[in-house]
């Protein structure tokens, strides 16, 4: 409940919540997933609600604001894809 930003609500004045109104003010961004054989760089920050696919590659320092398609490689702030691991008839 308490990870990421979830409770710093832009319609309140207060940018952060009493303890009183924690649940109220809790707005989720879903699940995020991360499936098999992924690598993650250092430093890499991958945002809540975000689903990694199967084989994907995150660069060092990477800010992750989208699903990442299987076997991608992606890097930048925000992570853009760079390239594909292997070839499309290959992935699917």
């Amino acid at each position: 409940m308490l990870g990421g930003n979830n409770t710093h609500r832009m319609d309140w004045f207060s940018s952060y919540p009493a303890y009183e109104k924690l649940k109220e003010c809790y707005q989720g961004k879903g699940d995020t997933a991360i499936e098999d054989g992924v690598w993650i760089g250092m430093r890499a920050m991958i945002m809540p609600g975000i689903k990694i696919g199967e084989g994907a590659v995150i660069a060092a320092g990477s800010i992750v604001t989208k699903n990442v398609p299987p076997y991608t490689l992606v890097a930048g702030n925000p992570a853009k894809e760079i390239k594909k691991r292997f070839s499309e008839d290959i992935i699917l």
